[in-house]
């Protein structure tokens, strides 16, 4: 019984600003911060996304979100699957080394890669456009080549 309390009370502290936040965007913008707070907005003002529709994209930016993220996860897939599949199956001089580099490259923080990373993008004119966000992001997944190498290993 403790253990559904614990989980309960664990579940109320993560939904509870996802909560206060769909409630407050449902808000007159002098009531978000008034005390005593309320939890039920009254009045309930759905214009605020209506409005906020208005001053940005959203719609444009959701697409964005998509394309990039649809496009980063196939091609992550795709490039993992073959490499975990080659790791997996043939055998070929530096095998264990080349693995161990690929996987050693999770110990690299990504603010130590952030501006040679974007160095390249900016010689391959990849600036401001889809390329930029897919390519990198697809290929420098080690995680998931290791994920992707274990399953198909023979039994020893």
């Amino acid at each position: 019984m403790l253990i559904y309390l614990t989980m309960a009370l664990g579940a109320l502290v993560f939904f509870l600003p996802i909560f206060y936040m769909l409630t407050g965007s449902l808000k007159q913008s002098s009531d978000i911060f008034k005390v005593p707070f309320q939890w039920i907005p009254s009045p309930f003002v759905p214009e605020n996304y209506t409005e906020a529709m208005k001053v940005a994209p959203f719609g444009r930016y959701f697409l964005n979100s998509l394309i990039v993220g649809v496009f980063t996860t196939l091609l992550n897939v795709f490039f993992s699957a073959l490499t975990g599949y080659g790791f997996a199956k043939y055998n070929f001089w530096g095998k264990k080394f080349l693995f161990i580099a690929i996987l050693s490259t999770l110990m690299i923080p990504f603010q130590a890669i952030m501006v040679p990373l974007y160095i390249i993008v900016r010689d391959f004119s990849w600036l401001n456009s889809y390329l930029g966000l897919i390519i990198p992001w697809s290929l420098s997944a080690a995680p998931s080549k290791f994920s992707f190498r274990n399953p198909i290993r023979p039994r020893r």
